[in-house]
C-alpha cells in the first residue's frame, strides 16, 4: 500500500514523520547513554574499541567468554567501537554509531513489514519496534549483544525473501543470499549465538532447490557477502591458526545440559517475551530494587504497573492468536499468512530450546536475542490485528507513550544515580573523556588478565 502523496509510509505528513523519527532516535541515544559502563562486561566491550583507538594495535580477538576463559575470534567488535572514536573523539561516539545502525535497521524492517502487511499506520509499527524494552535496553548502548540487532535484521530480511508467504520480492535475486552471508559472519565475531541461524540457512537452501532457483547464484552471492567480514578473521588465523575460530564455541558445547533441557517452558516464555513489554528485569534484579528505583521517579509508577501487567499477558495473547480458540484465531487480519507465521513461531521456540540443551551457556534472553526479528513478525501479526478500532489504537498509542515515559524516568535515575545503583553516568563520561584525550585506555580500566587483546 503506497502512502498518500503528501504523507510518508508512516501515515503522517512528511514533516511530522521526520520529526517523529528524529525524536525517537534522540530518545534512544539519550536512553542508551544512561546505560553505558554500568556492568563489567560492558566496560570490557568499550575497552576493546578504546584500546584499538589509543594503541592502534590490531585486535585479533573480540568479546570475552568469561566462564570458559575464551575469546571470540575476529576484529569486528573492536572496530565497531573504536573506529567512531577516530571520527569524533567523544565518549558517546561508539554509542551514536551503534544507535544509527540499530535505528536504521529497525526502521527498514518496519518499512518492509508495513509494505507487506499494512494492517496499522506505519508510525505505530515503527514506534513499537523502536520503543520496545528489548530494543531499548539491548540495542542502544555499547555491549556486544547490542550490535547483534542490525545484523540479525539483515539476515532475517534475506531469509524471509526466500519464503513465498513472507517475500516482498523487491530485492535483486542475489542480494538476499549476500545479506545472509554477510550477517552470519558478522554475528560470528560478536556472539556465540550464531549457530541458531544455521537451520534457517538450511531451510533457505531447501527452498532454493524446491523453487528451481540457480544454486550457483545462491552459493556465490552467499559467499560474496560472507567474504567481506571474513577478511577481518584472516589476521587471527595467521597468528593463531584455524582452531582459534571455533575454540570458544567448542568450549561452550556439551552432550546434554539437563538443566537447560528441563527449563524449556521457561525458555519458551522468554522467547515469546521478545515481542512483549517485558520491563521488570530492566528496572531491577528484585522487587526491592525495582521499588527503590521507581520511588526516585514516582511519576513513572503508573506506567510501570500498566506495562508490567501487559508484558506478562502479551506472550499468552501471542500464543492464543495462533493456537487458541477459533474466535481468537479469526481476529488475525486475513491478509496475514497465519499458518506460515505459526510454523515460524513454533520452529523458533523449538530451535532455541533444542540449542540450549547442548550448551553450557545459560538460557538468558540476550543469548538468543538474534531470534528477535522472527518473534516480532509473529507479534506484529498477533497484536496489531487486534487493533481493529479507534479505541484500541488509542490504547496502543497510550502504551507506546507510557514506554517512553517509563524509560525516560529510568534514564534520569541512571544519569543522576542513587546510592543503591551506581556512580552517576556523568562521572563515567568524564573518566572516558580523559582516557580519550590522554590516549590511555588504562584510565577507564584494564582488559581481563587472560585476554589476548
Amino acid at each position: 500500500m503506497d502512502a498518500a502523496p503528501n504523507k510518508s509510509w508512516l501515515g503522517l505528513p512528511r514533516a511530522g514523520a521526520w520529526a517523529l523519527l528524529a525524536g525517537l532516535l534522540a530518545f534512544r541515544i539519550f536512553y542508551g547513554m544512561s546505560l553505558e559502563w554500568r556492568q563489567p562486561d560492558e566496560v570490557q566491550i568499550y575497552l576493546l574499541g578504546l584500546k584499538f583507538f589509543t594503541t592502534h594495535a590490531w585486535p585479533y580477538f573480540g568479546p570475552d567468554v568469561i566462564h570458559t576463559d575464551n575469546q571470540i575470534a575476529g576484529a569486528l567488535q573492536s572496530l565497531l567501537v573504536g573506529l567512531p572514536l577516530f571520527v569524533w573523539e567523544n565518549p558517546a561516539a561508539p554509542l551514536v554509531f551503534l544507535n544509527l545502525l540499530s535505528f536504521g535497521g529497525l526502521v527498514w524492517f518496519a518499512r518492509r513489514l508495513h509494505r507487506r502487511w499494512p494492517i496499522v499506520p506505519g508510525w505505530m509499527l515503527a514506534a513499537w519496534l523502536l520503543t520496545s524494552p528489548w530494543t531499548l535496553n539491548i540495542s542502544t548502548h555499547t555491549y556486544n549483544p547490542s550490535y547483534l540487532l542490525v545484523f540479525s535484521l539483515l539476515f532475517f530480511v534475506g531469509f524471509l525473501e526466500q519464503v513465498p508467504a513472507f517475500a516482498l520480492n523487491d530485492l535483486p535475486r542475489p542480494v538476499p543470499y549476500a545479506l545472509m552471508g554477510f550477517a552470519l559472519v558478522c554475528i560470528q565475531q560478536l556472539h556465540l549465538s550464531w549457530p541458531l541461524l544455521l537451520p534457517f540457512l538450511g531451510v533457505a537452501l531447501v527452498l532454493v532447490v524446491r523453487q528451481r532457483r540457480p544454486l550457483p547464484l545462491a552459493f556465490g552471492a552467499f559467499l560474496a557477502g560472507a567474504a567481506v567480514p571474513a577478511l577481518l578473521l584472516v589476521p587471527t588465523v595467521q597468528a593463531y591458526g584455524f582452531a582459534s575460530l571455533v575454540e570458544a564455541l567448542h568450549n561452550n558445547s556439551r552432550n546434554v545440559n539437563g538443566v537447560n533441557l528441563a527449563a524449556f517452558p521457561s525458555i519458551a516464555a522468554r522467547v515469546t517475551s521478545l515481542a512483549a513489554f517485558e520491563i521488570a528485569g530492566f528496572i531491577g534484579g528484585d522487587g526491592k530494587e525495582r521499588w527503590a528505583l521507581l520511588r526516585e521517579v514516582p511519576w513513572t509508577i503508573p506506567f510501570a504497573a500498566a506495562l508490567g501487567v501487559i508484558g506478562l499477558v502479551q506472550p499468552l495473547l501471542l500464543v492464543a492468536a495462533f493456537f487458541g480458540p477459533k474466535r481468537w484465531r479469526e481476529r488475525m487480519d486475513a491478509r496475514l499468512p497465519r499458518r506460515a507465521l505459526a510454523v515460524l513461531l513454533v520452529a523458533t521456540v523449538a530451535l532455541v530450546g533444542a540449542a540450549f540443551a547442548f550448551t553450557t551457556r545459560p538460557p538468558l534472553t540476550r543469548n538468543f536475542y538474534i531470534m528477535a526479528p522472527a518473534i516480532w513478525l509473529a507479534g506484529y501479526a498477533a497484536f496489531f490485528s487486534a487493533l481493529d478500532g479507534p479505541r484500541m489504537r488509542r490504547a496502543a498509542a497510550a502504551l507506546l507513550f507510557g514506554s517512553v515515559v517509563l524509560h525516560a524516568g529510568i534514564a534520569l535515575v541512571h544519569f543522576d544515580a542513587v546510592p543503591f545503583r551506581d556512580v552517576p553516568v556523568r562521572d563515567k563520561i568524564a573518566t572516558v573523556q580523559r582516557a580519550i584525550d590522554a590516549r590511555d585506555y588504562h584510565l577507564l580500566g584494564e582488559r581481563r588478565a587472560a585476554s589476548r587483546y
